[in-house]
């Protein structure tokens, strides 16, 4: 084989690569576009459940004497003393356990 045919040869060999490898790179592209599409569809299912489970809550009726007791003795915000009690259907009690142990 002549010094130009090896030439060619080797131009050819680096061609097939570089298309090998702008194929291989088109896949994983294709491949990362539907891991990021089935994420978001995943944390919007995630985000529909807690928006659910929100509205669930919100239905609980709780006293406000109880936000207060978890508030003033376990040193919890309104907020989350708000939440445990509606967890736990307006119980005090299993809202105290919770927090305690």
């Amino acid at each position: 084989m002549t010094n130009e045919a090896k030439g060619l040869d080797n131009v050819n060999d680096v061609v097939e690569e570089a298309v090998m490898d702008a194929e291989t790179a088109k896949v994983a592209q294709e491949k990362s576009k539907e891991a990021m599409a089935e994420l978001e569809k995943t944390e919007k299912m995630e985000k529909l459940v807690e928006i659910k489970r929100n509205l669930e809550l919100a239905k609980v009726e709780i006293k406000s004497e109880d936000v207060d007791l978890l508030v003033k003795e376990m040193l919890v915000s309104k907020e989350r003393a708000d939440r445990l009690l509606r967890q736990h259907g307006g119980d005090v009690e299993k809202a105290l356990y919770e927090l305690i142990g």
